[in-house]
């Protein structure tokens, strides 16, 4: 027989990266860019390191440039929306935009439990949330869900 050590399997956390988080690394205009920037600089570390998996919706990266998603967003993988997922999405009550219902119907299926965005939406759930919303004040800073582990990142998926 041959018995070979076993290294202590670590969790692997699996992150979606919602649209307003993807807007927000890609538009070098938009006020959490930097804090995205950084944030996914971040999750890029653990990805390496085998400690995080990056998801984002098809309905996002569908308008991507290929150079784009082949590049900078190699390690994101796809989760593809159907019209079954969108009927789910749509049934869901309350003021939610429709990107985060759809993420939190895609999130659900793919047990992913935390989301990185660059809005407020998700703080009502019971999801990690990285945020780099800004705050609303006289200076804009990115902010933390006090269940983050990380620093900033926030996002919806359309």
């Amino acid at each position: 027989m041959n018995w070979r050590a076993r290294r202590p399997q670590r969790a692997v956390r699996h992150v979606l990266l919602d649209d307003t988080f993807i807007h927000a690394l890609l538009d070098a205009d938009a006020a959490a860019h930097a804090d995205a920037g950084a944030l996914y600089g971040e999750l890029i570390d653990r990805y390496e390191n085998e400690r995080d998996r990056l998801f984002a919706l098809s309905s996002v990266l569908a308008d991507l440039p290929a150079e784009l998603r082949r590049g900078a967003l190699a390690p994101v993988l796809t989760l593809h929306v159907a019209a079954q997922h969108r009927r789910a999405a749509a049934m869901i009550g309350g003021p939610l935009s429709p990107f985060v219902a759809l993420s939190l119907v895609m999130m659900q299926r793919e047990r992913i439990r935390t989301v990185a965005s660059a809005t407020y939406e998700f703080d009502q759930f019971d999801v990690e949330v990285l945020s780099v919303a800004p705050r609303f004040g006289d200076d804009v800073e990115s902010i933390s869900s006090p269940t983050a582990h990380l620093s900033a990142p926030r996002s919806t998926d359309g």
